[in-house]
């Protein structure tokens, strides 16, 4: 439940909570059966309870800070300087900083936009310079300067190919030329200008945009569920009492063929990144947009800022307070689901949420929404492993998350607060309780280049979050799909051929590949309450180090390929490649007697062939072309080797390497 890296008073808080709760308390606390009861239980404790003098959290009031127009005029000078230097990026960034401290209600806001503005246009991001334009006039720019801005805009339109728009810019900054402080001579001169631009615009024919963008196909699921769309048709979701959901192939899927993608309901910036990504969707920002009312947070987009509404509206003066607290990211998300619900919401489904329900989305009729709120509710939460000292912790953890907000406009129309307080918090227990089990991590590519695959790529954690439809899928530690993130979206994408009737799984993150299967079922064990017996775990297959230097010798000393066991061409049964410590060059088959010759036989060097070029045309970004040499490299090896071989090992790494650089989150740094 405690942050990693960020300390907090909640550590401190609970551990003079756990100095002073005496045994019978304990008790009785362990005794409680349902997460309302647990809730109400520490609500009505002295120190716990709002109001008391003993109260452990009667220090808290809403932390939204404090914009500074000083601050934000300073760094608007600090750009004008860089601007006037030719420094357009140094500028953005300090333009950017005058726009996030700056009071949205007075001039200092506008003029930082507008400033902004200019930069955006020199540096080519004009979409995002009539955004900037149009902000600032709505937040009190000084008229008599409108008619630059109105100029600017037109000019960005011009840069678009979007002539009409720019026409009606021109036209209309010539009528706010009135307003300026120019002499009479200058102000006609410029009208004129405006004038002549306009009727230009008007004479000239939009850009042709027959070059439709190419469309990103892997980005979408091309045949949803009918009740789970945010899944292939092909996917079924079944039950068993003792091994809850999972998925099976209703049909072959093909390698390639994007399984999910998926938009969550309960998401969650890390901190630290509160300041570089959009709270709301993730991406990297290029032009931040603050919130009118907090310092901690900004958004890529008006849009954005509009959605995150529905939850910063509560959020807003207590993140900086949870921020503090030293809490994981699963108290972000459980108060993400329930900020984002509202009361009013949650009390219309309290009859439902008393009800739980673990087989959501079983069978061919069962809907099963990731936005709906009952679906994350009702993931499976594995209460029964949850020792007594946890449960103390995490209804601790929700009981704060209550208290925060009861400093927020979240129970204003609460006819009965205690009583809200007490459902609310019983909701956040359970979400905590969901998240260790079924949320995701959220990343990110930080790269040099954004056009291939490079030894440079970083991988960087930015949030996480709780994929509904994914979270139902099973554990493998080879898995049948590799994921990427797309703002704070999940792609999944078969890295292989999935036979009608196979269980589909995806990983943990514990790749056998990384991990050794000791290391694996520990963690496993610990985290997840099983130990897995996969047909990786069952064989023991070797870390992707050894698959390397595991290479098959023939009798002159030339290399072959990686892997233990091929395939009899005549019945499909496995022969073992090695003699002891020398490759069997052929084997006779104690199935059917015939003898296969490795050499003449099995085409080794074919399947090398392919998978170098697959390989390479991945890491490249050529999705098609790799796809088409991976696929034909993975029938060989289906008909004729047995798993693990690196061939195939590299080509999957390959899929993940292309998925990522071709959609997925990437931020461009310099290393």
């Amino acid at each position: 439940m405690f942050a990693p890296n960020r300390k907090g008073f909640f550590p401190v808080i609970y551990n003079k909570f756990i100095d002073i709760l005496d045994e019978k308390p304990r008790e009785a606390f362990a005794a409680l059966g349902t997460n309302e009861e647990r809730v109400k239980f520490f609500l009505e404790l002295p120190y716990l309870s709002r109001g008391q003098d003993q109260d452990l959290f009667a220090l808290m009031a809403p932390m939204p800070g404090v914009k500074n127009n000083e601050k934000s005029e300073e760094s608007r000078e600090a750009g004008n300087a860089a601007f006037y230097a030719g420094k357009y990026l140094q500028a953005q960034i300090l333009y950017s900083g005058a726009v996030f401290t700056a009071d949205q209600t007075t001039d200092s806001y506008s003029l930082a936009l507008a400033n902004r503005s200019a930069c955006l246009q020199k540096l080519g991001y004009y979409e995002l310079a009539i955004r900037d334009i149009g902000l600032a006039l709505r937040h009190r720019y000084p008229k008599n300067k409108i008619f630059k801005l109105l100029e600017r805009r037109g000019e960005c339109f011009e840069s678009l190919g979007q002539f009409k728009e720019a026409a009606e810019a021109f036209s209309h900054g010539a009528k706010y030329i009135a307003y300026s402080t120019l002499s009479r001579e200058k102000k006609d001169g410029l009208k004129e200008k405006f004038r002549t631009k306009a009727e230009k615009m008007k004479s000239l024919r939009p850009k042709s945009h027959e070059e439709e963008e190419k469309q990103d196909w892997a980005l979408k699921v091309l045949d949803p569920h009918p009740h789970m769309p945010a899944s292939h048709k092909d996917i079924e979701i079944h039950y068993e009492p003792h091994r809850g959901r999972f998925a099976i192939a209703k049909a072959d899927i093909p390698m390639g063929t994007t399984l999910f993608n998926e938009k969550p309901l309960l998401f969650s910036l890390l901190p630290e990144k509160m300041g570089s990504n959009c709270l709301h969707c993730f991406k990297v920002i290029k032009a931040v947009l603050p919130c009118p009312d907090c310092v901690w947070v900004c958004f890529c987009s008006l849009e954005c800022q509009a959605l995150s509404r529905q939850y910063h509206q509560y959020e807003c003066g207590i993140l900086k307070l949870l921020i503090e607290s030293g809490l994981n990211v699963y108290s972000f998300l459980a108060l993400r689901g329930v900020a984002t619900m509202g009361l009013g919401k949650l009390k219309a489904l309290k009859d439902r949420l008393a009800v739980r329900n673990e087989q959501l989305g079983v069978g061919q009729d069962s809907e099963y929404s990731s936005l709906d709120f009952l679906t994350t509710y009702n993931l499976v939460s594995l209460d029964h492993t949850i020792t007594p000292t946890e449960w103390i912790l995490r209804t601790m953890a929700a009981v704060l998350l209550v208290r925060m907000l009861q400093i927020t406009p979240f129970f204003d129309d609460s006819e009965d607060v205690a009583e809200d307080s007490i459902f609310v918090g019983g909701i956040l227990l359970q979400l905590i309780n969901v998240c260790p089990t079924n949320s995701h991590d959220v990343s990110e590519f930080e790269t040099p280049v954004a056009d291939k695959f490079t030894n440079a790529c970083t991988k960087v954690s930015i949030g996480a979050a709780i994929y509904p439809a994914l979270a139902l899928l099973n554990h493998s530690c080879n898995p049948d799909f590799m994921r990427c993130n797309k703002g704070n979206e999940v792609i999944c994408v078969s890295n292989r051929f999935i036979k009608k009737g196979q269980e589909i799984c995806e990983n943990y993150g514990l790749m056998y590949t990384m991990k050794t299967r000791d290391e694996r079922r520990k963690i496993l064990d610990k985290h997840y309450k099983f130990s897995c017996d996969c047909q990786t775990c069952s064989e023991d297959w070797p870390l992707l180090s050894s698959l390397k230097s595991d290479v098959a010798m023939d009798p002159n000393n030339q290399k072959l390929t990686r892997f233990r066991r091929f395939r009899c061409v005549h019945c499909g049964n496995n022969l073992p490649a090695f003699d002891r410590f020398s490759v069997r060059v052929n084997a006779v088959c104690l199935m059917c007697g015939k003898q296969t010759d490795l050499q003449q036989d099995v085409p080794l060097s074919r399947i090398k062939e392919l998978s170098k070029q697959s390989v390479e045309k991945f890491i490249q970004g050529l999705w098609e072309e790799g796809m088409v040499l991976g696929r034909e490299c993975a029938e060989l090896i289906e008909k004729h080797v047995h798993l693990p071989i690196l061939e195939l090992t590299d080509i999957q790494i390959g899929i993940w390497k292309c998925i990522w650089i071709k959609w997925g989150n990437l931020k461009l740094v310099k290393f």
